[in-house]
């Protein structure tokens, strides 16, 4: 309600309400955050004396500073940030190079718990914090290499665990040279021609989706690719894996093919990789258990790796669907219920059944299928 600052002797002065209760929260830097009160002002009250902890102080140097150079916002975003609100600013923040200094969760208090410290860190990188309360904490270096407006890999790097002692200084300096970005020059061909004017995602070879959360960092680097289906990116040293839509970034919900060529960027190096994907389009007929085509029927298709996402097909007047791309492992259709086209309507249940497992050849670039519905679904 009434902030301040202290001067050279310590001392601040605070307008209060008299007769009121009221409590002071010393928030530093120099000592550990803390809260004394209550206090009843008066106008005659003597001055209060307020003795704090003078906590631990971590201090250091991160490098290389052409690391440093290379991460956090772009022009364009800094330019932005007069003008943004508190939410904007935020999100601005989040994509700054800092430390992240977060207590172990052993010496938590559950009724209290420690939120993460921000640390910032000079252009030379280095960094200097006292008044942390004693005790154990990990500590990484977060940052974004960006890739224009909003796009950008997301970079996180456990720099150890260290303790602190009050009263006392810790020195941490890492040497991240490793961590440089290389330059990846990649070339897509689909059943071996250019993927002219294309578009993809580069992603870590490890990136996957399990239920809407991931398991690993996304590079979160959308490429168009030119006429020979080309492209080059900057990128943290690691292996990657190129995502294809296959369902435009139009509709609601988009969903990749995953190449299974990966490859690998050196720090501080231009790399080429040509990506080689195969795509093999599926034609697959559905008839009844007496050999009569099934048209109108709801399909959807279960299968482990690509593509993957929520798609859905309606088998025609001849009970045929079309899969492009078909997955190049097992999989699965399943029929579900029926469905509505040109004023016809499916007979039959509408409990879920599965067909027979299925797989593409291993050569050939498009694959035909017939199956047939158990005898209950006639």
């Amino acid at each position: 309600m009434a902030p301040g600052h202290t001067r050279d002797d310590g001392t601040a002065s605070l307008a209060a309400a008299e007769g009121q209760p009221h409590w002071l929260a010393l928030y530093g830097p120099g000592h550990v955050p803390c809260v004394a009160g209550p206090f009843t002002a008066q106008r005659s009250m003597e001055q209060v004396r307020v003795v704090v902890d003078r906590g631990a102080e971590l201090r250091g140097r991160i490098g290389p500073p052409e690391l440093l150079a290379r991460l956090g916002t772009t022009a364009e975003i800094d330019a932005l940030v007069p003008l943004l609100d508190a939410g904007g600013r935020s999100w601005v923040d989040a994509r700054t190079t800092k430390l992240i200094v977060e207590r172990v969760a052993s010496e938590q208090d559950p009724r209290n718990w420690q939120p993460n410290i921000d640390l910032p860190l000079a252009k030379d990188g280095s960094f200097e914090h006292g008044g942390l309360p004693a005790g154990t904490y990990d500590v990484a270096l977060a940052g974004v290499l960006p890739h224009g407006f909003d796009d950008g890999q997301q970079l996180t790097v456990p720099l150890g665990r260290v303790r602190l002692i009050d009263g006392e200084t810790k020195q941490l300096d890492r040497d991240l040279q490793g961590l440089i970005p290389g330059r990846l020059r990649g070339r897509v061909l689909i059943n071996g021609e250019p993927y002219s004017n294309g578009n993809v995602q580069v992603n870590r070879a490890t990136f996957e989706w399990h239920g809407g959360l991931a398991n690993s960092p996304q590079a979160r680097l959308d490429m168009d690719l030119d006429g020979e289906g080309r492209f080059q990116a900057d990128l943290i040293p690691d292996t990657y894996r190129l995502w294809l839509p296959y369902r435009t970034r139009g509709t609601s919900n988009v969903g990749y093919w995953k190449t299974r060529d990966t490859a690998t960027v050196v720090a501080g190096q231009d790399v080429e990789f040509t990506f080689r994907v195969r795509r093999v389009t599926a034609r697959i007929r559905i008839l009844t258990a007496q050999g009569t085509p099934a048209p109108w029927l709801h399909v959807t298709m279960q299968t482990k790796g690509q593509p993957r996402g929520w798609t859905s097909w309606t088998t025609d007047r001849d009970g045929w669907i079309t899969i492009v791309p078909a997955p190049l492992g097992p999989f699965r259709l399943v029929v579900t219920r029926p469905a509505q086209s040109q004023g016809a309507k499916a007979t039959g249940t509408k409990k879920e059944t599965w067909l027979d497992e299925l797989r593409v050849p291993d050569k050939g670039n498009v694959a035909q299928f017939e199956q047939r519905l158990p005898e209950e679904r006639r």
